[in-house]
C-alpha cells in the first residue's frame, strides 16, 4: 500500500503528520523575525528555555515552559475536536442495530477544556507575570470543564431517554424494524416541578403507512415509556403526529387500560383520548372525557348508551354519558349517583289572582321528579299538555298524583279529579282550585261534555283572534285509573244508548277531541295507568300523552309501550317507592325519584304536615262544582245517555243541597244511605287501606305458583329475577354479566329488590342460576 493510499485511508493520521511538517517548514522560513518577536511578548527565553529551537537567533533562545503546555494544550484540543468530527461523520461500522449512538461526553469536554486553557495562557502571557496567565488558564478551563460537562451529560441522558422511546414505538409506528432516520423528536421539555424528573412536554411522532393502519396501543405504548400522560392529534397532510403532555403523574394500570380500552373498535375507534380524569376521595375513578372522531357514527343512534354499559364493565359501579358534543368529538362519562328514596318537592311561589295564572301560563311547569344529576324533572303545561302516570299499586303512583294535583292548583289551574274507587282524593272536594271531584260514570259524562263545549268556544275563539285566549285560565282532568274511565263510560253508554245512537260512545270522541286540542285550548289531562295497555299505548292516543313517568320495574314490553325504549326501567328496584323512569333534558330515559306528596286530609307526621302547610294555594281563585244529580238512579233506572250527557255543572254555593260538604245537603232519595245490616259496623280507616310494605310490593311481581328454571350463565339477561348463588335471596340482575379476574368466572351485579342497593358476586362461567319470572303487572291483561 502507497503513502498516498494510507493517508486516503487514515484521514486523522494524515493531519496528525501533516501539521508538524507545515510549522516546521513555516519556523524554518523566518526563524529570525519570529525569535524576535516571542522574545519581546515572553513566548521564548533565553535564560531557561525548555529547550533550544534549531535556527533561532540569537542562538540558544527557545519556548518557555508555561508556552510549551500551552501549545501542547491547543494541540490536544485541536485532535480531540479532529477526532469528535470524523466519529459523527462516519457511518456506523458495528452492530447493524446500534442505529442511535449517544453523543460523547469526554472528548467534547477535553477539546474545549484544552483550547480554552491553551488559547487564554497564550493571550495572558505578553501582558502578566507567567505563574498569574497559568492559574487564569487553569481556573478557566476547570470553570468551561464543570459547566460543559453537566451540559453534555444531561444531553446524553436526553439521547438514551429518546432512544428508549423509540425502541419502545416504532412496532406501533408501521416500521419492522428500527430505521437510521429519527422516529421521535422532543422539541418542547416541561420543566421540573415539586421534585418530579422533567418530562418530554411536546413529542413529534413519525409514523408509516396509512393512519388507519396504525396499532391502537400506540398512546398506551407511548404513555409507558415516557411515565406520563400524552394527547395525539394527528397532521392532515403529513405522517406526523404530535404529542402533547397531558399530566407529569404517573398513571395507573387501571387508567391505562382504560385509555386502550377506548381506543378499541367496539368503543370509539382509532385515535381516541381520555383527558380530565377525575378521582373520588377513595381514589377511585369518578369521571373522565373522550375525545373521539366518530361523532357522525354516534349522532342519532343510542350507541353511547351500550358504550357507557361496557364501561360499567371495564370500570366498578354504573357509569353514563353526559355532556355529549358529536360535533366537537367528545363525550364525559361519570359513576351515576344513587338517588335518595323519598324527595319533597320544591314549593313554588303560588299565583294570587286568576289573572295571574293566566299571565304565567307560557311557562307554568310542575316539577315530577328529581334524576340521577339532582336535576329537577318538570312537566311544562304549554309544551307537553297530557301526562301520562303508569305504576302498579305500592310504587307511589298515588302520592305523585297528590304532587300533581297540589302543583297545579299553587299554579292556578282549574281542576276536576275523576275518582271512580271513591276514596283517595275525595278529600280534594274542599281544596283550594279542586272545582270538584267526581265519583259516578254520569258525572264524568256531564265534566266531559262541559269542558268540550268550553274548548269548543275557546277554539273558535282562537281561530278569529289567536290572542283571544290569553286570558282564559288553563283546565286539568286528573283520572286516578283512566283506564278503568273508558270501561266504565263504555259500559254506561251501552246500558243507557237510546235507538239511532251512533255505535261508538260520544263521551269518548268528545275527551279524543279534547286530547287533541288541548294545547290550544289550556286544556290538560293526567292519566294515571296500572298497567301498560297496548290498545290505549297506540296511535294518536300515545301521541298525546307526551309526557311520561313510570314508577316501578318495567318489562320489555312496557318499556317499548311507554318510552320506545326496551332498556328504559329494566333496572328500577322494584321495594322503593316513588323510583321510576322519565325522559331527562338530553331526551334519554333515566332513572328517577318522583316527588312525594301525602294526602292533605291526612299526613302521617310532623314533616309530612308541614310540607303539606306550604304546598296548600293561599287563596281559592275558583268556585267549587257539583254535577247535578240525575232523578233517578242510573243503575236500577236508567234514562237516555242524552238526559246524563246535558246534566250542568253547577255552583255548590248555589245548590248546597246538593253538595255533601253543606249543611243542608239533601240529595235525590235514590242517593240515600241504605242499611247494611251487620256489615254497618264496619267502615274505613282515613286514608284508605295500609299500603304494601315493600317485601308485599316485590312479593306481587312474582307469580308463586310458577316454578323456577335454570338459566347458563352466559344467557341470563338485564333485569332477570334471580336466585343469589351465595345467600339463596332473590334479586335484579342490574348488568350484563362479565369476565371475572379468573378465566372460568363470570361476575354478576345485583340489585336488591327491596331496598336498591347493589351487590357483586363472582359464579362459574359453566354454572346454571336459578330464575323466576316476574308477573307483568305493568301489562293490561290481554
Amino acid at each position: 500500500m502507497t503513502k498516498t493510499e494510507t493517508a486516503q485511508r487514515n484521514p486523522g493520521l494524515a493531519a496528525i503528520v501533516a501539521v508538524p511538517v507545515v510549522i516546521g517548514a513555516l519556523w524554518f522560513s523566518g526563524a529570525a523575525t519570529a525569535t524576535s518577536w516571542a522574545l519581546r511578548n515572553g513566548y521564548f527565553s533565553t535564560t531557561n528555555p525548555l529547550l533550544a529551537l534549531p535556527g533561532a537567533n540569537p542562538r540558544g533562545a527557545g519556548p518557555t515552559v508555561l508556552t510549551v503546555a500551552a501549545l501542547a494544550a491547543i494541540a490536544i484540543g485541536i485532535v480531540a475536536a479532529v477526532m469528535i468530527g470524523i466519529r459523527m461523520a462516519a457511518p456506523v461500522q458495528h452492530d447493524p442495530d446500534d442505529r442511535r449512538p449517544v453523543p460523547s461526553v469526554a472528548a467534547p469536554v477535553l477539546a474545549a477544556t484544552a483550547l480554552t486553557g491553551g488559547v487564554l495562557i497564550l493571550a495572558l502571557i505578553p501582558f502578566i507575570p507567567d505563574l498569574i496567565a497559568a492559574a487564569i488558564g487553569v481556573i478557566a478551563a476547570y470553570g468551561v470543564a464543570d459547566l460543559l460537562t453537566e451540559k453534555l451529560r444531561e444531553r446524553r441522558e436526553r439521547a438514551r431517554y429518546l432512544n428508549e422511546i423509540e425502541w419502545a414505538l416504532y412496532p406501533y409506528l408501521g416500521y419492522d424494524e428500527l430505521p437510521r432516520r429519527r422516529l421521535v423528536a422532543i422539541t418542547e421539555w416541561d420543566e421540573e416541578v415539586e421534585g418530579q424528573p422533567e418530562k418530554p412536554k411536546t413529542i413529534l411522532l413519525a409514523y408509516r403507512g396509512r393512519r388507519e393502519e396504525l396499532k391502537p396501543e400506540l398512546s398506551r405504548r407511548l404513555d409507558d415509556a415516557v411515565g406520563s400522560h400524552y394527547t395525539l392529534s394527528y397532521a392532515t397532510t403529513d405522517q406526523l403526529i404530535t404529542a402533547s403532555l397531558a399530566s407529569v403523574n404517573t398513571e395507573s394500570p387501571t387508567v391505562r387500560g382504560l385509555r386502550e380500552q377506548i381506543a378499541s373498535t367496539e368503543l370509539f375507534a382509532s385515535g381516541a383520548t381520555v383527558t380530565d380524569v377525575q378521582y373520588s376521595e377513595s381514589g377511585d375513578i369518578r369521571q373522565f372525557t373522550v375525545h373521539h372522531q366518530i361523532g357522525a357514527k354516534l349522532s342519532g343512534t343510542d350507541r353511547l348508551r351500550s358504550i357507557a354499559r361496557k364501561i360499567s364493565d371495564l370500570l366498578p359501579g354504573r357509569w353514563r354519558a353526559t355532556r355529549c358534543d358529536h360535533l366537537a368529538g367528545t363525550a364525559v362519562f361519570e359513576l351515576r349517583p344513587e338517588l335518595p328514596t323519598k324527595v319533597y318537592p320544591p314549593v313554588q311561589a303560588p299565583v294570587s289572582t286568576v289573572e295571574q295564572a293566566c299571565a304565567t301560563y307560557d311557562h307554568a311547569a310542575i316539577p315530577l321528579a328529581v334524576d340521577e344529576e339532582g336535576t329537577v324533572i318538570e312537566w311544562n303545561l304549554k309544551v307537553n299538555p297530557h301526562m301520562l302516570l303508569m305504576g302498579p299499586t305500592g310504587t307511589g303512583k298515588t302520592a305523585t298524583i297528590h304532587n300533581a294535583i297540589v302543583q297545579a292548583a299553587r299554579l292556578g289551574v282549574r281542576i276536576f279529579i275523576i275518582d271512580f274507587k271513591g276514596g283517595e282524593f275525595t278529600s280534594y272536594r274542599t281544596y283550594p282550585n279542586v272545582v270538584a271531584v267526581l265519583t259516578e260514570p254520569h258525572e264524568a259524562i256531564a265534566l266531559v261534555n262541559t269542558i268540550y263545549k268550553e274548548m269548543q268556544q275557546r277554539y273558535n275563539l282562537y281561530k278569529r283572534n289567536r290572542r283571544a285566549l290569553s286570558t282564559k285560565e288553563p283546565f286539568m282532568i286528573v283520572f286516578d285509573e283512566y283506564t278503568e274511565f273508558q270501561e266504565a263510560i263504555k259500559t254506561f253508554y251501552a246500558n243507557t244508548k237510546e235507538k239511532g245512537a251512533p255505535r261508538d260512545c260520544p263521551t269518548l270522541r268528545q275527551f279524543s277531541s279534547l286530547l287533541r286540542l288541548g294545547r290550544t285550548s289550556r286544556f290538560h289531562c293526567v292519566a294515571a295507568l296500572q298497567r301498560a295497555d297496548a290498545d290505549f299505548l297506540k296511535g294518536e292516543a300515545k301521541d298525546n300523552f307526551t309526557q311520561r313517568l313510570s314508577l316501578g320495574k318495567l318489562s320489555t314490553q312496557a318499556a317499548m309501550m311507554i318510552h320506545n325504549d326496551a332498556n328504559a326501567g329494566r333496572t328500577v328496584p322494584i321495594g322503593v317507592r316513588g323510583r321510576g323512569t322519565a325522559l331527562n333534558r338530553a331526551g334519554w330515559p333515566t332513572e328517577v325519584q318522583a316527588f312525594y306528596v301525602p294526602d292533605p286530609s291526612d299526613p302521617a307526621d310532623e314533616d309530612e304536615k308541614q310540607i303539606v302547610d306550604e304546598l296548600r294555594p293561599p287563596v281559592a281563585l275558583y268556585e267549587r262544582g257539583i254535577v247535578m244529580p240525575p232523578e233517578t238512579d242510573p243503575t236500577t233506572q236508567p234514562e237516555g245517555f242524552g238526559t246524563y250527557q246535558n246534566l250542568p255543572l253547577l255552583k255548590a254555593a248555589d245548590y248546597p243541597h246538593f253538595d255533601p260538604h253543606a249543611a243542608g245537603y239533601a240529595p235525590p232519595g235514590w242517593l240515600d244511605f241504605q242499611d247494611r245490616g251487620v256489615e254497618s259496623i264496619f267502615g274505613n280507616a282515613p286514608g284508605g287501606p295500609r299500603p304494601a310494605s315493600a317485601a308485599e310490593l316485590a312479593e306481587s311481581y312474582v307469580d308463586l305458583d310458577v316454578e323456577s328454571r335454570r338459566v347458563d350463565v352466559s344467557e341470563l339477561e338485564v333485569g332477570d329475577y334471580l336466585c343469589h348463588p351465595e345467600t339463596g335471596d332473590w334479586a335484579i340482575l342490574d348488568e350484563e354479566p362479565s369476565p371475572g379476574e379468573d378465566p372460568d368466572t363470570t361476575v354478576l351485579i345485583l340489585r336488591d329488590a327491596f331496598s336498591g342497593e347493589r351487590e357483586e358476586t363472582e359464579v362459574a362461567s359453566d354454572a346454571t342460576i336459578e330464575v323466576k319470572d316476574l308477573a307483568e303487572t305493568h301489562l293490561a291483561a290481554v
